[in-house]
């Protein structure tokens, strides 16, 4: 597991079934379903899963540190490459 601390939110108790998860640690690095990878990874790997699976459900996790301009950056790919449901994740607090 990455560990990232995530930041609060109230209504971030929703679950969403995915199978894209991406995670920006505080370093910046990225990674995706657990395996540290880059912008043209992403891409890559949503073109070989979104025509099995239109559905295709994203979850972008990132450290509470990390530049809000990142978080974007990966949304904006994200959504570019054809993946247009897409949750961030946020430690729902108490």
């Amino acid at each position: 597991a990455i560990k990232v601390d995530l930041p609060k939110a109230a209504s971030g108790s929703e679950q969403t079934k995915t199978t894209l998860a991406l995670t920006i640690a505080k370093d910046g690095v990225v990674y995706l379903n657990g395996e540290r990878t880059n912008d043209s990874g992403i891409v890559q790997y949503i073109s070989g899963e979104l025509p099995k699976n239109p559905d295709l459900q994203a979850i972008i996790s990132a450290d509470k540190v990390v530049p809000h301009g990142d978080v974007i950056h990966v949304i904006d790919l994200v959504k570019r490459s054809g993946v247009h449901r897409f949750a961030l994740n946020v430690d729902p607090g108490k």
